[in-house]
């Protein structure tokens, strides 16, 4: 199934992550919602498995200083470009469709493959 490859991706990339699955669902769950939306896309393209993977592990790294720009710690400091983690990614490498002016979204925009 496509989704247990984009996990099995991120675990290997974060052996922590991988093994709290719940936790590994919400953040892939965030960021498609995030990625769909900025797209004005109806269904997820699976093109942008590769953000959606820096997007899920950009998440997880920042969790517990969301909000924030920088903070200091005993002696390092770290700076973000914006409080939303992903927003840069998902701008540098995802297509902003434009819909026709009136156009309704469906009430089940978002659909992941399954």
């Amino acid at each position: 199934m496509w989704i247990d490859t984009i996990k099995a991706k991120i675990a290997r990339r974060n052996p922590v992550l991988g093994s709290d699955s719940d936790l590994m669902e919400d953040l892939i769950d965030e960021s498609l919602y995030d990625i769909v939306s900025y797209a004005n896309a109806d269904k997820y393209n699976t093109a942008w498995d590769r953000v959606l993977i820096q997007c899920v592990l950009q998440k997880y790294n920042t969790m517990g200083i969301e909000g924030s720009i920088s903070r200091s710690a005993n002696g390092v400091s770290d700076r973000y470009e914006s409080s939303d983690v992903c927003a840069s990614i998902i701008s540098r490498n995802v297509p902003q469709y434009l819909k026709p002016s009136g156009y309704i979204y469906k009430s089940t925009r978002f659909d992941r493959p399954l």
